[in-house]
């Protein structure tokens, strides 16, 4: 079994992230042995704003740690930066590998086997939030992603930063309402909802118009 550290993934009364981030919510207690216990004193005082939790499945959560494992967690912050500036376009993939394989001791392709499914886990629950939260679905994220990292980079880097740290992914539903504003829906997106298409319009309200129009009309 593996050992649990602050930046093992797991679940507590029905939320996912990981073990450091509940224990800023005072639950579970690291004892002088170093093993996390759940707590025992007075509840912690409400918290009003709990952000938007979505919850990796535990096959998810198990490979997840599976591919953490022999990571010091002092180094883990690191990885998750470097992981952070590849996500935005600022960091090659080769620096992140670099990082992950010195951190573990892992030849550079074991190590970007074990980054593949970390990405692979946080983008997917990423494009879940921008779906079920937003509506966009494949056929816009792409447009979506590349209109963030150009125009709000800081802004989806804080969104990628609170996902990380424990599965809030009320960052993305806040640009996602700032991109859906700004732009018009795609064709794709318009056909997927079951809105009839023909050329460059759409069939809403009774009538043919752009996409564009029937956005700034609030019809879509």
């Amino acid at each position: 079994m593996s050992q649990i550290t602050e930046d093992s993934l797991g679940t507590i009364n029905g939320l996912q992230g990981k073990v450091s981030f509940f224990m800023e919510q005072g639950i579970p207690q690291q004892g002088a042995d170093g093993k996390f216990t759940e707590w025992t004193g007075q509840p912690a005082p409400p918290v009003e704003d709990k952000g938007d939790i979505l919850q990796f499945a535990d096959v998810t959560l198990n490979q997840m740690n599976q591919a953490l494992e022999g990571v010091p967690s002092h180094a883990s912050e690191m990885i998750a930066a470097t992981a952070t500036g590849v996500a935005l376009g600022r960091i090659d993939n080769a620096q992140l590998v670099a990082r992950f394989s010195s951190s573990s001791g892992l030849d550079p392709v074991a190590s970007q086997a074990r980054i593949t499914i970390l990405q692979t886990a946080y983008q997917a629950q990423a494009d879940q939030a921008l779906e079920s939260r937003s509506g966009i679905g494949a056929g816009d994220r792409a447009e979506f992603y590349q209109w963030a990292k150009t125009h709000h980079n800081a802004q989806l880097q804080e969104a990628i930063g609170k996902q990380m740290r424990g599965s809030d992914v009320s960052g993305y539903k806040a640009l996602a309402d700032k991109w859906l504003a700004a732009t018009p829906p795609s064709m794709n997106a318009l056909k997927a909802a079951g809105i009839p298409i023909r050329g460059t319009d759409c069939f809403v309200r009774g009538q043919w118009m752009s996409p564009g129009a029937a956005a700034r009309a609030g019809f879509i």
